[in-house]
């Protein structure tokens, strides 16, 4: 089928255009409508029409207007007017921007149909001569309709009512698909001489249609004179890889690839394509930059059978002990559990990636479940949709990536856990109030025990394991801070500072707050007089 868009002002009108002639017997599909000329232009570049039927009096941009932007923009778009005017001026300016035909209103059905198909004829003869090769079709019009239909194979639009569909011209057909990392493609009149001189090396290569799949990704279809085999596709691959990065000239970036067999039926593109856009997936395995061969998404498959998890239940044992160690904060341990659950996770395939996301959500809703035992919820933890993250990760990212993050959002976890116990728990706070007390005075930690009535050992490790800081370690990051505030809001001496914070000897008081800060209590005064801390 060819691509037909409507333009017409009246809805009605658009309606009875589009659902009242029989588009299909002509050989067309109605893409897309625009109720005036300056729609219609905008949304060119995503229908790529091959026929625009429009009316010429209409607001914002009129036919005429559409028409002579469209000759200049679009030359090979065929343009047929439909117009209530048979005025002489109307009809002369249709021919000056090559209108293909021009159609009085009201029109009977077999002038739309004896236009519609002599158009058809005339595609068909462009695509014909462009799909065998003819060495006189090389010219921008046919090139461009040929590109629409390679497009329209790829995405799915295109039927067995092409006669694209039905040539054998001895070529062979693949798609690559390339995703750049961390930055984005250049202008396509850039990218096209680039992979001429790619084809200039290959003279196996005859030519190249770039299709923009989405920001990040490029797909390539290549028409090849012969089949080849994975190796040189692989070379070809590497090849443009390496030469766009030279172009970006950013030696660090990466740029990842995936190929699709090949196939000597233009029809079978798509399945190329497909099998291009899965295997562009072993990416996530195996790390970006890599260039990979559908054929070899099974090859280097690891085998989990080897892998044996450390208690009987394998995958779902992994899972639970990574929820408890963050609940319980045991680092080590719980660094320990995602790296063997990461490894476990190498042994999945292509193809198995929403495997992996929905075991990482699973333990998200374990975490989550354990979080309400604390009367913490996980979006105060994780200030991001962590599902759209994960789901990035898998497809923009590598399984390393998504380990790094979840090792991070569980020790996120595990600090909010262990504050949570640090403000609830009686003896902590106590201890903190103690200290903030009475940091101008002596204090030792026998008589802080002795305060809370427990033993001095029993302390040290509660202490420690809520808050992370030694009971001096802490006493000391009060004191400091207090200083730092007296040296700055008030007119006190260094000693008298000292002694303000309990310390009896201002040396000793100038080597810790040294150590502390980075600058003895005078320089840092000097330095940062004004300052509010």
């Amino acid at each position: 089928m060819y691509r037909l868009m409507i333009v017409e002002d009246e809805e009605v009108n658009r309606w009875g255009l589009k659902e009242h002639i029989p588009w299909a017997d002509y050989g067309f599909q109605v893409v897309g409508e625009a109720e005036n000329g300056k729609c219609a232009l905008d949304l060119i570049p995503s229908l790529r029409p091959d026929v625009i039927l429009t009316d010429i009096m209409m607001p914002v941009m009129n036919g005429i207007e559409l028409l002579a932007q469209v000759s200049e923009l679009y030359n090979h778009i065929k343009i047929v007017v439909l117009s209530g005017y048979s005025e002489f001026e109307y009809a002369r300016q249709c021919i000056e921007y090559k209108a293909f035909n021009y159609l009085i209103k009201p029109t009977v059905d077999n002038e739309i149909k004896n236009v519609f198909l002599k158009a058809k004829k005339e595609l068909d003869v462009s695509l014909q001569r462009s799909t065998i090769g003819d060495s006189n079709s090389n010219n921008n019009i046919i090139q461009v309709q040929y590109r629409n239909r390679i497009r329209d194979i790829i995405e799915g639009r295109m039927d067995g009512h092409s006669p694209i569909l039905s040539i054998n011209n001895n070529h062979y057909y693949a798609s690559m698909t390339l995703q750049i990392h961390e930055h984005h493609w250049p202008k396509e009149n850039v990218l096209i001489p680039l992979f001429n001189r790619v084809f200039d090396k290959y003279e196996e290569l005859e030519s190249c249609d770039i299709i923009q799949v989405d920001e990040d990704l490029l797909n390539l279809a290549i028409t090849v004179k012969r089949d080849i085999s994975r190796t040189t596709c692989i070379g070809i691959a590497t090849e443009i890889r390496d030469r766009l990065k030279q172009k970006i000239n950013l030696p660090a970036l990466r740029i990842s690839v995936g190929i699709g067999k090949t196939y000597a039926d233009l029809t079978e593109l798509r399945k190329s394509f497909n099998e291009a856009s899965q295997t562009l997936k072993k990416k996530f395995y195996e790390g970006l930059g890599s260039v990979h061969h559908c054929d070899d998404v099974e090859s280097k498959r690891n085998d989990r059978s080897k892998f044996q998890a450390p208690h009987s239940g394998g995958i779902v044992i992994l899972m639970k002990s990574i929820v408890e160690y963050t609940v319980s904060c045991q680092m080590n341990l719980l660094q320990s559990s995602i790296d063997q659950y990461f490894e476990y996770m190498e042994g999945f395939k292509v193809g198995e990636e929403e495997n992996i996301f929905m075991n990482t959500v699973e333990i998200l809703i374990m975490l989550s479940i354990k979080l309400n035992e604390y009367q913490i919820e996980l979006s105060r933890v994780l200030d991001e949709d962590v599902y759209k993250k994960i789901r990035r990760i898998i497809d923009k990212e590598t399984l390393s990536d998504l380990k790094d993050w979840m090792y991070k959002m569980c020790s996120m976890i595990s600090k909010c856990i262990i504050s949570q116990e640090e403000d609830n728990n009686p003896i902590i706070v106590q201890a903190k109030k103690y200290i903030n007390d009475y940091f101008d005075r002596k204090i030792i930690l026998d008589e802080v025990c002795k305060f809370l009535y427990i033993s001095p050992s029993y302390f040290c490790s509660l202490f420690k394991l809520k808050t992370g800081y030694t009971f001096m370690g802490y006493l000391t990051a009060v004191r400091i801070s207090k200083a730092k505030q007296l040296l700055l809001k008030s007119d006190m001496k260094v000693y008298e500072v000292a002694v303000a914070v309990g310390y009896d000897d201002f040396r000793h008081f100038s080597k810790v707050f040294k150590k502390e800060v980075g600058l003895t209590p005078m320089y840092y005064k000097e330095k940062n007089i004004g300052i509010q801390v």
